[in-house]
């Protein structure tokens, strides 16, 4: 779910489609550490 969506982000940055800025870059490691510290309480 949060990560299929990270990838398709990143990719997009990573091919020019989509504009770098930090604040994206923060946000995605949120949703990130989001998924992994909920895998981590499970």
């Amino acid at each position: 779910m949060g990560i299929g969506a990270v990838l398709t982000v990143v990719f997009a940055m990573s091919t020019g489609q989509e504009a770098v800025s930090a604040l994206k870059v923060l946000f995605l490691a949120m949703i990130v550490g989001g998924v992994v510290g909920l895998k981590l309480v499970h």
